[in-house]
């Protein structure tokens, strides 16, 4: 049902931008279901900010000659295939979420240069010797090396009381390919 919107009376006035616009006779006949003389004088009383019937009409209008054109181009298929033959199909949903967990991984500039300074290392490294490296506590740095061993970017083991950390291929192909982007 249409909201009915009082008239401003003279201390007020319409909200800026929004015009007032009477429902005509025409309209009016429409929207109370009949086409009679009382519906259109009690639509004249009607203010509305925007005239909702003719836009709804407006929009009915669109809106079956779009879902014409919509049937048209399925049955006549006037549109080109979105692969062309020899084109790589798009990532399944698995592979998919498994790169987007590894992009997130590498996303952080903390966990990038993580990964580089693992890269370019023969042995694996200790975190003792990884927290001096960076302005973060050994708690964060634990929890970016985390990250990036569950991408399956950086390898570790625990030896006693310390973890070792390397990259591991994946991660190496990795940091090359980023470093690739910004040449």
């Amino acid at each position: 049902m249409v909201a009915a919107v009082k008239p401003p009376t003279r201390t007020t006035s319409w909200p800026r931008g929004i015009r007032h616009t009477p429902l005509r006779t025409s309209d009016s006949a429409l929207l109370m279901g009949e086409p009679s003389a009382a519906a259109g004088e009690i639509a004249g009383d009607i203010l509305t900010s925007i005239n909702v019937l003719r836009y709804t009409l407006r929009m009915g209008t669109m809106t079956r000659s779009r879902m014409k054109s919509t049937s048209e181009t399925q049955a006549g298929g006037c549109c080109e295939p979105a692969l062309a033959e020899g084109e790589a199909a798009p990532l399944a949903t698995e592979p998919s979420a498994t790169l987007a967990e590894r992009l997130k991984a590498l996303a952080d500039p903390t966990r990038l240069r993580m990964l580089d300074l693992l890269a370019a290392q023969r042995e694996p490294l200790c975190v003792c010797e990884i927290t001096p490296r960076f302005d973060l506590r050994q708690p964060t740095i634990s929890h970016h090396l985390r990250i990036l061993r569950e991408a399956g970017l950086v390898g570790g083991e625990k030896r006693g009381v310390w973890s070792y950390y390397w990259a591991t291929e994946r991660g190496k192909r990795a940091v090359s390919l980023v470093k690739d982007l910004l040449a």
